[in-house]
């Protein structure tokens, strides 16, 4: 029989769900003026948006090392696990997707336990935030319901080389020295009142439309999401925000309105590495387009 364990660091998963389900969370550590968090242990998403905009400088996040995974394989293989899946969050902003890799390799090398006992998958969402989140929740209750391993693992595969995120930000500060975008295009959009549409796929963010004033922002995003979603009724469909609250709910109204046949998963706020890079004035919209090639 198997016994399947989930485990996640950045999905930014309610912490109910992650009880009930008894997902594995392993904290990303931050450093803010040179104090140290750990995301959701020690602040809430919430009050982390406060600590953000206090703070002299950018805070930073650490990704989780070999080390701390492969004390969670040893652990979940001492537990009585015959598989654990693990999904990260996008390789190509953090280093914790390498990290779980190398630490699986160290386990089998080390412990000399065979695959074929103690099965290890680490995932690469190329994602961030509830986009994945969605994932990891699905993955927990799918073991939870005595689904089969490798049946778990398409699911997952399948949500991962369809979903996107297409969001907006209400002010261009935290982009501009993260370097997400140049800072001369951050500045001239700021002195326009313009704001940008993002749509992040693939794990790759590009700027596919732009609006004048934050009115205008919620509808143009709509206008976004309704071009480039494929089937979306047939997948999840959620909005994550910051610090817009109002701005999350206003998208959530129109969602319900103009994508009646879509399923709205629920409205849920962003952690660290969302808000440090993008700002905790953000709002976005996590939905299916069109699957792209592995």
């Amino acid at each position: 029989m198997q016994k399947i364990r989930i485990t996640d660091s950045a999905a930014d998963l309610p912490v109910e769900t992650v009880q009930r389900l008894g997902i594995r969370v392993l904290p990303i550590p931050i450093t803010v003026n040179g104090r140290s968090y750990y995301e959701r242990v020690d602040v809430t998403n919430e009050e982390f948006y406060g600590i953000l905009l206090g703070s002299r400088q950018i805070p930073t996040t650490s990704h989780i090392n070999a080390s701390r995974y492969l004390d969670e394989y040893q652990q979940a293989y001492r537990d009585g696990y015959t598989h654990l899946f693990n999904i990260t969050i996008n390789s190509l902003g953090s280093n914790m997707y390498n990290a779980a890799c190398l630490a699986r390799s160290l386990f089998y090398e080390d412990s000399g336990i065979p695959r074929s006992r103690f099965r290890i998958e680490v995932v690469d969402s190329k994602t961030y935030t509830m986009a994945y989140g969605v994932a990891v929740r699905r993955a927990a209750e799918q073991a939870a319901a005595g689904e089969n391993f490798d049946r778990i693992l398409h699911d997952a595969r399948d949500w991962f080389s369809r979903l996107e995120i297409a969001f907006s930000v209400y002010s261009l500060d935290f982009v501009k020295k993260s370097g997400r975008v140049s800072c001369a295009a951050a500045f001239v959009g700021d002195l326009l009142g313009l704001r940008p549409m993002i749509v992040f796929s693939g794990g790759v963010a590009a700027v596919v439309d732009k609006t004048r004033g934050d009115s205008h922002v919620v509808p143009k995003l709509l206008e976004v999401v309704r071009r480039r979603a494929d089937h979306p009724e047939s997948y999840p469909f959620l909005i994550v925000r910051g610090t817009s609250v109002r701005q999350g709910d206003e998208l959530a109204a129109l969602v319900g309105r103009e994508m009646p046949t879509v399923h709205l998963d629920g409205i849920y706020s962003v952690g660290s590495s969302v808000a440090i890079n993008c700002g905790p004035s953000v709002v976005a919209a996590v939905y299916a387009g069109k699957k792209r090639a592995e």
